[in-house]
């Protein structure tokens, strides 16, 4: 079985933020969301950086932290979404400058597969 993205959407941010809100219309329930993430700010953000919705916390996946300005990225996944619209929220508590988007992709992926 094959991939499909279905639909995706991205925002960022051009000064520092605690969040970064989008939303994301007509999901098919079922489908898993995926969120990538870059961000930086003068401390590491690594476990600090959460994504969500009304699902709940999306889960985590392969999170690269640097050095000198702490960039971070990663991958944020929520299977199974539930139908309909999803405002999705990246946020970390202390600014940090985001650049995100999201896709709906046609069939669920699990960790092993990323």
């Amino acid at each position: 079985m094959s991939i499909s993205v279905i639909q995706t959407t991205s925002k960022q941010t051009a000064d520092g933020v605690t969040s970064i809100n989008f939303n994301f219309n007509g999901i098919t329930a079922g489908s898993t969301i995926l969120v990538p993430v870059i961000a930086w700010r003068s401390t590491g953000v690594s476990a600090i950086i959460k994504c969500s919705d009304a699902d709940g916390l999306y889960t985590r996946d392969a999170p690269v932290q640097g050095a000198g300005l702490a960039p971070f990225a990663g991958v944020f996944r929520l299977l199974s979404a539930s139908g309909g619209n999803h405002s999705i929220t990246v946020s970390c508590p202390t600014t940090t400058f985001f650049i995100c988007a999201a896709m709906e992709v046609s069939v669920p992926i699990f960790p092993e597969t990323i």
